[in-house]
């Protein structure tokens, strides 16, 4: 993640433990990504499904090729297949199917929620990154519409700890 080139604002380590968590990433699964953006969460999913396959659809043609060279430089272009493609708008290739999860980090992720239904094998996960609560309130409404189950919203803060050795006793008790 701090490796890539930060083409787009990156989605970091706290989130994308989180989402690999959520979408139940083991070894050998199918994933489709919309919005590879610098590809942050493309490399953790990459090596968290291998031998598995990602699918990455990228709206921004110069993006994808960017983002696809540099997955050939990590040596993760055996797991990811990249596609210049608006999910929201022209739905996901023929070939993205019998799928694991998907994980949508897209202004609008609701649209392509109802384009990547009919491609999900059973028992599916779906995880949008979205950080303002009108994208959150829409993927819910969309979720349910749809008839999901078990539809949750996180809210994914990091907060630094301070651990200090304790001060010293007075009468039988520790200051700070």
């Amino acid at each position: 993640t701090l490796s890539v080139k930060h083409r787009t604002q990156i989605v970091y380590h706290t989130d994308i433990n989180l989402a690999l968590l959520l979408l139940d990433a083991q070894p050998g699964k199918r994933f489709v990504e919309a919005g590879t953006g610098s590809g942050s969460v493309s490399t953790s999913l990459a090596t968290a499904i291998r031998p598995g396959r990602l699918f990455s659809c990228e709206f921004h043609e110069a993006r994808k090729f960017e983002a696809e060279k540099d997955f050939e430089t990590y040596g993760l272009d055996d797991v990811i297949q990249m596609y210049h493609r608006d999910v929201c708008e022209a739905g996901f290739p023929e070939e993205i199917n019998e799928l694991d999860g998907a994980f949508f980090d897209l202004p609008k992720p609701w649209l392509a929620i109802q384009n990547i239904h009919d491609r999900l094998k059973p028992g599916a996960r779906v995880v949008t990154f979205s950080p303002c609560i009108e994208q959150v309130q829409k993927n819910c409404s969309q979720f349910a519409r749809m008839g999901y189950l078990d539809i949750q919203t996180f809210e994914n803060l990091s907060k630094p700890w301070a651990v200090r050795p304790a001060g010293p006793k007075i009468k039988g008790k520790n200051a700070t």
